[in-house]
């Protein structure tokens, strides 16, 4: 599994490119955790999911970036 980065440093990068965003961890019927972050900018909305927080957050802040750049 690649390394991601933190929670905050993808927290940060969202912020600094005018993005809000939050996150919720949902408990599956089969005991395994799974985050979800979800982020908007003006009309612009992106969610993602992951495994762990950072996973999530990471995709977040990519997806946004992608977002960003179109």
């Amino acid at each position: 599994m690649p390394q991601r980065p933190s929670v905050n440093n993808s927290l940060h990068r969202l912020r600094r490119a005018g993005w809000a965003a939050s996150d919720v961890a949902y408990l599956s019927p089969t005991g395994t955790v799974v985050y979800f972050v979800s982020a908007h900018k003006e009309k612009a909305v992106v969610s993602t999911g992951g495994l762990t927080q950072e996973e999530a957050w990471d995709e977040a802040a990519q997806e946004a970036e992608a977002v960003d750049w179109n």
